[in-house]
């Protein structure tokens, strides 16, 4: 007799990475059980399992989900599947449309509402007319992109993946194959990979 759903996916996703076989023995028990999960321990699940168990999973366990569960599963999983859980909680095929036309609509509105700073004019002697014009057309501009970089989450970054790189204190070549926030990661031309940070990097060629 298996324990709680709580219990059974601390072991699956303790053991998962070495154990797979085991987990899907165990998922199969659960099924047997009719032991229903949460759809957080669900989310955890997910990938320590082969597909087709996760998904009678997911329907026995139809029971214990919210209606944000349900919206958090669009789009995550096939239609017929979603279809299924949402007839087995008695909500009709045109509320859930109904509902993921609200959330599409809400996320254009978002974005819609999304407002960016002018950058703040430097006190400093500018150009008259035609350049003056042109200049500060290009500083909205480029406050614009800084925004939808800061609101998507993604940094300016100086350099991009693939490039050609010096390592200054090391002078020390290779080429860039990952960026991690921060950081990214150079391939050496010695076989080892290292994390810099941009100001220790400089162009190759």
């Amino acid at each position: 007799m298996l324990g709680n759903a709580d219990e059974v996916t601390e072991i699956i996703t303790d053991i998962s990475f070495h154990h797979k076989d085991i987990c899907n023995r165990i998922a199969r028990k659960a099924i047997d059980q009719n032991l229903a999960f949460s759809w957080e321990n669900l989310q955890d699940i997910d990938g320590c399992v082969d597909d087709d168990l996760l998904k009678q999973l997911l329907i026995q366990s139809y029971s214990a989900f919210s209606k944000e569960d349900l919206e958090d599963m669009d789009g995550l999983y096939d239609e017929e599947l979603i279809n299924k859980i949402y007839q087995l909680k008695g909500i009709a095929l045109e509320e859930r449309e109904l509902g993921l036309a609200e959330g599409i609509t809400n996320f254009v509105n978002y974005v819609n509402d999304l407002t960016f700073e002018e950058p703040k004019p430097v006190p400093e002697k500018k150009p008259g007319g035609f350049f003056s014009k042109m200049a500060m057309a290009f500083g909205i501009g480029e406050g614009i992109r800084q925004g939808i970089n800061n609101v998507a989450g993604h940094p300016v970054r100086k350099f991009r993946v693939g490039d050609h790189m010096r390592v200054k204190y090391r002078g020390q070549e290779g080429m860039i194959i990952d960026i991690n926030d921060d950081l990214y990661m150079v391939s050496m031309s010695s076989g080892s990979v290292d994390s810099y940070s941009e100001n220790q990097l400089g162009r190759a060629w």
